[in-house]
């Protein structure tokens, strides 16, 4: 089964939670995926650089696409003290491993982090997209605008994107159930 997104505010509170007990890495990696909804692979070997202002500049490694998103209010003071300390050219995620081989986390470490989490909250059919799918479920929740939410995520289609972010014909039905001129 593919991943899944969390599709419960107060699941994503106590992942996050959770997360913070791992170390505050894991946590604003936890915490940037869920309001940024990047790709892993794109995020592993972000800079403190890629991340100071109110936009960052992303090239997707995926498309090939470069792309600019804005950093919210509340990360973006996360970020700030996080960041603190840290020169422009530190990794934003940094290995923790001596050896050097790898200067900031691989993408098998962070499902490593991402999974980990998720087990302890029994979470199933979750891994590093999972983040990725719940910022769209939830981005699409409150605004409802799946031509703005295609553009974010670079899909192809609006129906790549529905199913994407799980969205059913169910709740599709549900919504027009209150809809009526």
């Amino acid at each position: 089964m593919l991943v899944q997104p969390i599709r419960d505010r107060a699941i994503v509170k106590r992942y996050k939670d959770e997360a913070l007990k791992s170390g505050l890495r894991n946590y604003i990696l936890i915490t940037f995926q869920l309001n940024m909804g990047f790709r892993i692979g794109d995020v592993v070997g972000l800079k403190v650089k890629d991340v100071k202002g109110s936009h960052m500049i992303l090239q997707e490694q995926k498309t090939g696409k470069s792309k600019t998103q804005f950093i919210p209010n509340e990360l973006r003071v996360e970020l700030d003290r996080y960041t603190q300390g840290m020169s422009d050219e530190d990794y934003l995620f940094p290995s923790r491993q001596k050896n050097g081989k790898y200067p900031h986390i691989t993408t098998t470490q962070a499902y490593r982090i991402v999974k980990g989490i998720a087990d302890k909250l029994g979470l199933e059919h979750f891994g590093n997209h999972s983040l990725r799918k719940t910022f769209g479920r939830f981005y699409y929740e409150e605004t409802k605008d799946l031509v703005k939410l295609q553009k974010i995520f670079n899909h192809s289609s609006q129906s790549v994107t529905m199913e994407y972010i799980g969205l059913t014909q169910d709740e599709i039905d549900e919504t027009l159930k209150k809809f009526y001129l």
